[in-house]
């Protein structure tokens, strides 16, 4: 009796470790946010690329104009979001230094501040599928924590250098905006969709005086039903 009970605390203890490692990433399966996987629907198939659900979910690659933070608020599936909170090109020097004029150079086109978030095949948080020739539209759902709407659009680039860019969107306050990429039209204009290597989502802060918050989720890939 002694060694039955010994050996059932020995199992929950394991489990609780196994438990807790799993929430912060350090195993492959987390029985506490199954959320993330494969889920059949309306005849078609979703897989859920990443919802944030867990602590690692959330290391993203950004332009250095962005702060990031998993947060239990605006979530359109499983409990978390990724907040973004995107930083003004007023709060930072506001004249480069001048390069020399050259008599006869062309201009240097003006840039417009448009911070970015990837989820690409190299960030800490890796994207986990790259070959995207069995689906039909990447997707993914934005809320905007303010009443002013805001452009926003996707870009996509492959292994050979290839860039693509949805149409931009109007996102509209304090509801889910989806944003797509249509892999259709991606291979259209030559970009090879087996070796996808970042999707980026770049919001346009134009006329802006006050830093905006954004919240993201539930990366996906859906096939159309056939």
């Amino acid at each position: 009796m002694k060694y039955s009970r010994t050996f059932a605390v020995v199992l929950i203890m394991l489990a609780v470790f196994y438990l807790a490692g799993a929430a912060v990433g350090l195993f492959p399966f987390n029985p506490l946010a199954l959320t993330a996987g494969e889920k059949a629907r309306d005849g078609g198939k979703t897989v859920v690329l990443t919802s944030f659900e867990r602590p690692s979910d959330c290391f993203l690659r950004t332009d250095s104009y962005v702060k990031l933070k998993r947060i239990k608020s605006n979530a359109s599936h499983g409990r978390y979001s990724l907040q973004a909170k995107l930083y003004l090109e007023a709060w930072f020097y506001p004249t480069a230094t001048p390069a020399p004029l050259v008599p006869g150079a062309t201009p240097m086109p003006q840039v417009t501040w448009r911070p970015t978030i990837y989820y690409a095949y190299d960030s800490p948080t890796a994207m986990r599928v790259t070959d995207w020739r069995e689906y039909d539209y990447f997707k993914l759902d934005v809320v905007l924590g303010e009443d002013r709407p805001a452009n926003s659009y996707l870009i996509a680039g492959d292994a050979r250098g290839y860039h693509y860019q949805s149409p931009t969107t109007a996102l509209l306050g304090k509801k889910v905006n989806v944003l797509a990429l249509d892999i259709k039209d991606m291979k259209k204009n030559y970009l090879d969709i087996s070796k996808i290597q970042y999707v980026g989502f770049v919001f346009d802060l134009a006329g802006r005086g006050s830093p905006p918050v954004v919240y993201l989720d539930n990366f996906r890939l859906e096939r159309d039903g056939r």
